[in-house]
């Protein structure tokens, strides 16, 4: 029979050389690595320039639909002062007649 001691030490050995082998990747293994933390990069700066373009649209429309409704606004105001001007000027006439 042999001894107790000598066979674990033979499958202990074994053990911690495979744990190696299997932790350390291979040099394919940290290209592949590489490649994906730089698409991972990419796609993240890509996500950050679509929420600006994002943003970017929504302040355009916002500001776009107030020039619009500014612009409504003083085309009704300028309306209103030139019928009160006519009828100013209709009163002045009539006053100026009697």
């Amino acid at each position: 029979m042999p001894p107790k001691g000598k066979g674990k030490k033979g499958k202990s050995e074994k053990k911690p050389k495979e744990a190696e082998e299997i932790l350390r990747p291979s040099e394919k293994e940290l290209i592949l690595q590489k490649e994906l933390d730089d698409k991972v990069r990419e796609l993240a700066e890509i996500k950050l320039r679509a929420e600006y373009v994002t943003y970017m649209s929504k302040k355009t429309n916002i500001r776009q639909t107030k020039i619009v409704t500014l612009t409504d606004y003083h085309k009704q105001e300028i309306e209103d002062i030139k019928t009160e001007k006519e009828n100013m000027l209709k009163e002045y006439e009539q006053k100026k007649e009697g």
